[in-house]
């Protein structure tokens, strides 16, 4: 809890102290080390993401994304804290826009806990509320605020004052709920509408994102191929009469498990491919290929031909894509 680690670090350290912290940060770079590796690993795969890293292989881009995002989750999660909620965090400015008086919220009683009790001697005993002023919701909360000032932008909503609130309720034979979740017209002693017209306008635009969201990966293909010609070589000349283009080609496999796939090019008289022309890749691998097409001179009567390369998924054919592409050659026999 938040006060016990405000009381620890106030006092001089000892070696059980040191021993303590210093383990505490170890795991606390740790969990940092393994997010910034997932995140990178949205854009990499992360199987050979993580060999490179433990062989010294990786590339340098990765290794620093890896470190950007394991500072910063170390920085935020570590010591920034509750400075992250108050500050940075948007959740507390959109609370802030949808809330109304009937939203079910964390909040203080004040016509049952004022004036509070404590250590003043001029509030009676029969005229006090029942807060005794302990300010135990205080010490608890991890941003710090005092709920009994009312709602606060910085109010996460973790109800670790409730929890705190009630135990000492229940110490002194009081009824508990003091602080609890509950709505500001039920304060007043209103009712409170569920139904109303913010609420639904809410509901419709996530139901109508939750559509989106499912209609987005229904449509999403299990592969993904982009093809780009060599821009340094146009073509190659044999001295057998053939003419040699080359390609990279990048295939994703989008789908949650592992595909074999075929590669074939048609489009010319005797086009061939060179090179192994089928390959596996795991799910959510990515893998670039270079290709080369080679094609009988004399099959070239213009500049420029039209060109298909075919890849398919050889155990689900229906995973296959088709792209057009250009061939190059000269047409002077």
């Amino acid at each position: 809890p938040r006060h016990r680690r405000i009381r620890r670090d106030n006092a001089s350290n000892t070696l059980g102290s040191l021993w303590r912290k210093g383990a505490k940060h170890t795991a606390w770079l740790l969990i940092a080390l393994v997010t910034g590796v997932t995140f990178v690993g949205y854009f990499t795969p992360v199987g050979g993401l993580v060999r490179d890293l433990f062989s010294l292989e990786a590339h340098p881009w990765a290794l620093f994304w890896i470190g950007f995002f394991t500072l910063f989750t170390y920085l935020n999660a570590g010591w920034l804290r509750h400075q992250v909620c108050l500050h940075m965090c948007p959740y507390a400015r959109f609370q802030s826009a949808m809330f109304d008086s009937h939203t079910l919220i964390v909040s203080y009683d004040s016509a049952r806990g004022e004036p509070r009790r404590g250590h003043r001697k001029e509030v009676a005993e029969a005229a006090a509320g029942d807060c005794i002023d302990c300010e135990l919701c205080v010490q608890v909360c991890p941003t710090g605020i005092d709920i009994r000032d009312g709602l606060q932008y910085e109010c996460i909503g973790c109800a670790a004052c409730i929890d705190a609130c009630d135990s000492v309720m229940a110490r002194i034979d009081k009824p508990l709920g003091l602080i609890r979740y509950t709505t500001e017209r039920a304060l007043e002693g209103k009712p409170t509408r569920f139904w109303r017209p913010q609420l639904l306008a809410y509901m419709a635009a996530l139901f109508s994102m939750v559509v989106l969201l499912i209609g987005f990966l229904n449509a999403r293909v299990p592969m993904d191929v982009e093809v780009a010609r060599d821009r340094q070589t146009l073509f190659e000349s044999t001295a057998e009469g053939r003419i040699i283009n080359y390609y990279t080609v990048t295939l994703r496999n989008q789908d949650t498990k592992e595909h074999q796939y075929a590669l074939s090019a048609t489009g010319l008289p005797g086009l061939r491919l060179q090179g192994a022309d089928t390959f596996v890749l795991a799910a959510n691998e990515t893998r670039q290929l270079r290709v080369a097409l080679n094609a009988d001179a004399s099959a070239l009567t213009q500049p420029s031909h039209p060109v298909v390369l075919h890849i398919a998924a050889l155990d689900e054919p229906s995973i296959s894509s088709n792209i057009e592409t250009r061939f190059l050659g000269s047409t002077r026999q």
